[in-house]
C-alpha cells in the first residue's frame, strides 16, 4: 500500500506507521521517489483480530481503492500518461481484496472498482469477476443499479462480456 492509503485506513495517523516501520512491523519499499508498505501477513492477522470494529477498516479500505480504481479508469479514457498503468499494477493485490470485501458487504461499491478496473483494461473481468457476480445475483443481492459504460477500442470482446453479465444481473435494465 502506499501513504494515501495508509492515511486512508488508518485515519491519517501517520506517526503510528512511521514508528511500525522503525520497529520493522510494517515493511518500507523506496524504488524512486515512490515509498508502498507491507504488513507482514501475521501481524496484519494480530491486529485484525483486535480490532474493536473490524469492518471499519475494511470499509475504508474499499472506499478508498474505489475512489483510486475510478481516478485510474478515468486517466486510462483520456489516454494520459502510464502513470495509472503503474498505480494500476502495483495496487492489483489490494484492488482485488477491496472488489472481494465489497462482494460480501457493498455489492455496488465492487461493481463500481470492476467497473473502473475493466475500463482501465484489467485482466481477468471476464473468466473472475463475471461469475462471482452471477453468484451475487443468484443469492438474490440487489444489483439492479448496475450500468456498465463503453470500452477503449479494442476491447471489444469485454464490453460483450460486460453486456452479458448485465444482462444476467438486470435483465430489466436499459
Amino acid at each position: 500500500f502506499d501513504i494515501a492509503a495508509a492515511e486512508a485506513v488508518g485515519g491519517g495517523s501517520l506517526d503510528v506507521l512511521g514508528r511500525l516501520v522503525d520497529k520493522s512491523l510494517v515493511l518500507a519499499d523506496r524504488q524512486d521517489q515512490e515509498v508502498r508498505y507491507r504488513l507482514l501477513e501475521t501481524f496484519r492477522q494480530y491486529g485484525f483480530e483486535h480490532l474493536d470494529d473490524p469492518a471499519a477498516p475494511i470499509t475504508a479500505h474499499r472506499r478508498h481503492y474505489v475512489a483510486v480504481a475510478e481516478s485510474l479508469a478515468a486517466s486510462a479514457e483520456l489516454g494520459e500518461d502510464d502513470r495509472w498503468i503503474r498505480v494500476l499494477t502495483a495496487e492489483h493485490p489490494n484492488l482485488r481484496a477491496a472488489i472481494a470485501s465489497g462482494l460480501r458487504a457493498a455489492p455496488e461499491e465492487a461493481l463500481r472498482l470492476i467497473e473502473s478496473e475493466r475500463v482501465a483494461g484489467l485482466h481477468g473481468f471476464e473468466t473472475h469477476y463475471a461469475d462471482i457476480l452471477r453468484a451475487q445475483a443468484r443469492a438474490g443481492r440487489d444489483l439492479s443499479s448496475v450500468r456498465f459504460g463503453s470500452l477503449p477500442a479494442g476491447m471489444e470482446n469485454s464490453n460483450a462480456v460486460a453486456a452479458e453479465v448485465q444482462k444476467s444481473l438486470c435483465p430489466t435494465a436499459s
